[in-house]
């Protein structure tokens, strides 16, 4: 009976270190992935704020400033064609 029972007990110790081990391992993989996951989230609302920034009429209208776009275009009314109807 003591002849199994070391054995056993080795091969149980053996599973629980290795199990351990991965445990740790995977932990630390969790880690890395969830502060990944923050950055990655922060640098998507950075983003976000860069693309609503340059989609704004504000940053258009100081676009056009700074490269001298100075004169308002002429609207053009659908109710009053000249070109299109022979009258």
């Amino acid at each position: 009976m003591k002849k199994f029972l070391v054995p056993a007990f080795l091969i149980l110790f053996l599973i629980n270190i290795f199990t351990f081990v991965t445990g740790i391992n995977l932990a630390d993989k969790i880690t890395f992935y969830e502060k990944e996951t923050k950055r990655l989230y922060q640098e998507n609302q950075d983003l976000e704020t860069k693309v609503f920034s340059v989609d704004s009429l504000k940053y258009a209208s100081s676009l056009a400033e700074a490269l001298k776009f100075t004169k308002n275009a002429q609207p053009v009314y659908l109710d009053n064609l000249k070109y299109a109807l022979n009258k």
